[in-house]
């Protein structure tokens, strides 16, 4: 279960999408936590649907299993030379949002 505190937009509309940018930037900066986190698993959510479509063949669902492999043999050679920090994996402007007199980041 998780809840969500709830913040009234005036007019409906939400900060501008710079704010989207000065909020990612401060994300970014934060230390590290003071606990292990899990690392970020790319296309884990991918391996599911494709696991247990209705719809695909098996045919196509073994050149996705096989594509998904290969994209995440590609991935672990990739160099980061920013290192790891914090990411917000669905960052777009609709997550900014008005609080009292600032902007805060959602999801």
């Amino acid at each position: 279960m998780t809840f969500w505190r709830h913040y009234p937009q005036p007019g409906g509309s939400g900060p501008p999408a710079g704010s989207l940018g000065a909020l990612l930037r401060e994300l970014h900066s934060l230390p590290a936590p003071p606990i292990p986190l899990p690392r970020f698993q790319p296309l884990n959510s991918f391996k599911s649907s494709v696991e247990s479509s209705c719809y695909l063949t098996s045919a196509q669902r073994e050149w996705l299993a096989a594509r998904r492999e290969e994209l995440l043999d590609r991935h672990g050679k990739l160099d980061f030379p920013l290192g790891q920090g914090h990411i917000h994996g669905g960052a777009y402007p609709g997550n900014a949002l008005w609080s009292g007199g600032g902007v805060r980041l959602g999801d």
